[in-house]
């Protein structure tokens, strides 16, 4: 690991601050139907997921877009569309699947890193082209 990767429990704690930020401001479902349908479908499918982070939270947003996401720390938001206009289950599953891919993975964590890697490589081309100009 890189020193100034993100850890496991920092990417827990953004995505729980996310989620505290995101649920005051979104239309977000609360219904148990519905949380328990995708969190027993997300469970199944993480069981072959090489999550880091197992502590899943799965939010519903009353949505149009056919779409979810995925952010740091185990979140899985899932518009209502998606549910409402889906062929069948496998069409959600794959959806799912691929947000877990998401975290499994950490590519908010990588992204990171590599925005960082491209800022520093930027910066040292700017200092040489200054070096070399003086």
């Amino acid at each position: 690991d890189q020193p100034d990767r993100l850890t496991m429990h920092q990417e827990y704690r953004l995505g729980r601050a996310w989620l505290r930020q995101y649920r005051a401001a979104s239309p977000v479902i609360y219904d148990p139907i519905m949380q328990n349908y995708l969190e027993t479908l997300v469970n199944k499918l993480a069981v072959e997921a090489e999550l880091y982070e197992r502590r899943l939270n799965l939010i519903a947003i009353n949505a149009k877009t056919i779409n979810a996401f995925a952010v740091p720390g185990g979140v899985i938001g899932v518009h209502s569309a998606l549910l409402l206009k889906a062929k069948d289950e496998d069409m959600v599953a794959s959806v799912l699947a691929h947000e877990l891919a998401h975290l499994s993975q950490r590519h908010y964590a990588r992204r990171k890193d590599n925005a960082e890697g491209q800022q520093l490589s930027l910066l040292t081309a700017m200092l040489t082209g200054l070096v070399l100009s003086a």
